[in-house]
C-alpha cells in the first residue's frame, strides 16, 4: 500500500453499503473511490454498454457528490442517468430496472444522524447488491488514489454536454409503476383521517401524491428540504417522533405515516398514540397479503423480528425462515426465489410483485389498503393480531461501549453460552446474525454489533406481559460485565 493510499480511511459496506459522519476521510474522494470501484466491478462482470443511475437524498452535499460519482463513471465510458432531483432510494431502485441499468448508487446514509453521508450500491435487480459484489467494490475502492479517478479536467458540464450523463425525472413514473403493481382500487371508500410525516426526507410530496393517486386524501407534515431533519436523526421510532404524535392529537388524526429520511423504511402512530413496531407492520401486511389479495410465497423474517411472524407463516401454511439483519439477504431471495414478504425489524420490508426493495410509501398505500378492506383503525388489527400470534412487549437497546467493554462483548458473543439467562434456562441458541438466545418462557434476546454504526444492539421480547427491559439489562450485564 502506498502512502498517499495509507492515509486514505477504507471503505467498509455494512448491512447496506458505506456510511461515514461528513469529513472522515476526504468526503469526494471516498465517493470518487467507490464510483470507480464500481466502474471496474461492472467491467469484470461483463456489463458493457448499460447506463449506471445515480440517485441521492436530501442530505447536505447529497446532490454534489451525486454529480461527482456521475463525473467518474461517466469519465470512466460509463453511460449515467442521473435524478433531477433528491428522490428516496425506492425510486432509484426503480430507475434501475426501467432504463435497464447495470447498477444504481444511491447518495444517502439512510436513517443516521444528519452528519453521516453514504452510498449504497444497487444491483441489476433494483435491490442490494450481494456480499461478494459488496466486498469486491469496498476493496477495490480503497486501493484507489485520486490518480486513479478522471482528472479535474473531465468536467461533470463536459460530459453532460456529450451526453454521456443524461439527467431525468422519473418521479412520476416510479408512482406510475407503484399504482401499477397495487393494482384495482377496492371498491369499498375509505373515511379514515390520514397524515403522512417524511421526517424531511425524500419522500416528500411524493406520498401525498401517491394517496391522492390512489384515491386517498392525506395531509402531509415535515415536507420541507432540510439538511438537519429539524435537528434529528430521520429514524422514525418513538424517540424521534414527539412531533407527530403531538399533531396527531392536535389535528385528530386516526394515523400517521412516517418515513425514514430516504424513504425505505416506514412507521406507524395509531389512534391510541401508539407508535407500532415493525413487527405489526409485518403482521398487518402479511395478513392483508394473504387475506384479502390472495397472494402465496415464502415469507423471510430476519433474526431482530417478532416469534408472531414465523408462527403466522405457519398459520397459513407458507414456508418461512430466518435470515440475518440487512435487506441484501431479502433481496437476493426475492429473486431467486417465489418470496411473498420479507423485512428487518428497522421497517423495512419487500412485497412479492413490486421492486426488490423496501419501500415506505408502497408499504404505506398497503396498510391504507388493509383499513380501507376491513374498515377497522390500526389500533385493533394490531390488538387482534398481537393476541392470535402471541407478540411479547419488545425494545432495542443501542450500546455505545469503551473498547474495553466491545472487546468482552466481541469475546462472549463467540464464545460458550449460558446455561440460564435471568433465571430462566435457554432452550435455542441461533448465530445467523450476532447471538439470539430463546429462553424457556418463549422471551428471546439478541445481540449484535451494527453493521452501519459504532455500536452494539440489543434486542429483546419478553413472553406476553413480561418486561423486555428486564432481560436486556441481564443480557447487557453478562454481555460487558468484567
Amino acid at each position: 500500500m502506498s502512502p498517499e493510499t495509507a492515509a486514505i480511511p477504507a471503505i467498509h459496506f455494512g448491512t447496506d453499503g458505506w456510511r461515514a459522519p461528513l469529513g472522515c476521510g476526504p468526503t469526494f474522494l471516498q465517493v470518487g473511490r467507490i464510483a470507480a470501484a464500481v466502474a471496474d466491478w461492472l467491467a469484470e462482470e461483463g456489463w458493457h454498454g448499460r447506463p449506471v443511475a445515480i440517485g441521492y437524498d436530501t442530505r447536505l452535499l447529497a446532490s454534489v457528490l451525486a454529480e461527482e460519482a456521475a463525473r467518474v463513471l461517466a469519465g470512466r465510458g460509463v453511460a449515467v442517468r442521473l435524478a433531477k432531483t433528491f428522490i428516496p432510494t425506492p425510486c432509484l431502485s426503480y430507475m434501475v430496472t426501467a432504463e435497464t441499468c447495470a447498477a444504481g448508487l444511491m447518495i444517502t446514509a439512510s436513517h443516521n444522524a444528519p452528519n453521516y453521508i453514504g452510498v449504497k450500491v444497487k444491483a441489476s435487480h433494483g435491490g442490494s447488491i450481494d456480499d461478494a459484489a459488496a466486498a469486491r467494490i469496498a476493496a477495490r475502492a480503497s486501493t484507489l488514489v485520486g490518480a486513479d479517478l478522471p482528472p479535474l479536467t473531465t468536467t461533470f458540464d463536459g460530459l453532460k454536454r456529450a451526453k454521456q450523463i443524461s439527467v431525468v425525472d422519473e418521479r412520476r413514473a416510479y408512482l406510475a409503476h407503484m399504482l401499477r403493481c397495487l393494482g384495482p382500487v377496492p371498491e369499498r371508500r375509505c373515511s379514515f383521517s390520514l397524515l403522512a410525516s417524511s421526517m424531511r426526507g425524500a419522500t416528500q410530496g411524493l406520498l401525498p401524491q401517491a394517496f391522492a393517486d390512489r384515491g386517498l386524501n392525506i395531509s402531509e407534515i415535515e415536507n420541507e428540504r432540510d439538511v438537519t431533519f429539524g435537528g434529528r436523526k430521520p429514524e422514525p421510532v418513538a424517540a424521534n417522533l414527539a412531533l407527530e404524535r403531538k399533531l396527531r392529537i392536535l389535528w385528530d388524526r386516526d394515523v400517521v405515516f412516517v418515513t425514514d429520511g430516504d424513504g425505505d423504511r416506514l412507521a406507524l402512530i395509531d389512534e391510541r398514540d401508539r407508535v407500532l413496531t415493525a413487527h405489526d407492520l409485518f403482521l398487518i401486511l402479511l395478513r392483508h397479503l394473504v387475506e384479502v389479495r390472495g397472494q402465496r410465497g415464502a415469507v423471510l423474517h430476519a433474526v431482530n423480528l417478532s416469534r408472531a411472524i414465523p408462527a403466522m407463516a405457519r398459520h397459513y401454511g407458507l414456508p418461512e425462515r430466518r435470515v440475518p439483519v440487512g435487506f441484501k439477504h431479502v433481496a437476493a431471495a426475492m429473486v431467486s426465489g417465489d418470496v411473498l414478504i420479507g423485512g428487518e425489524e428497522a421497517g423495512g420490508i419487500g412485497i412479492q410483485g413490486y421492486l426488490k426493495e423496501r419501500d415506505a410509501i408502497y408499504l404505506a398505500l398497503l396498510v391504507a389498503e388493509a383499513m380501507w378492506e376491513r374498515r377497522q383503525l390500526l389500533g385493533r388489527m394490531v390488538d387482534e393480531l398481537r393476541a392470535e400470534f402471541g407478540v411479547g412487549p419488545y425494545e432495542r437497546r443501542d450500546l455505545t461501549l469503551t473498547a474495553s467493554e466491545r472487546a468482552r462483548a466481541n469475546e462472549r458473543l463467540a464464545g460458550e453460552v449460558p446455561a440460564t439467562l435471568g433465571g430462566r434456562a435457554v432452550v435455542e441458541v441461533d448465530r445467523i446474525d450476532g447471538l439470539r438466545l430463546t429462553l424457556d418462557d418463549t422471551t428471546w434476546l439478541l445481540a449484535r454489533p451494527s453493521g452501519t454504526e459504532p455500536l452494539v444492539r440489543l434486542y429483546a421480547e419478553a413472553a406476553p406481559g413480561g418486561d423486555p427491559a428486564r432481560w436486556l439489562d441481564a443480557a447487557q450485564a453478562w454481555l460487558i460485565a468484567p
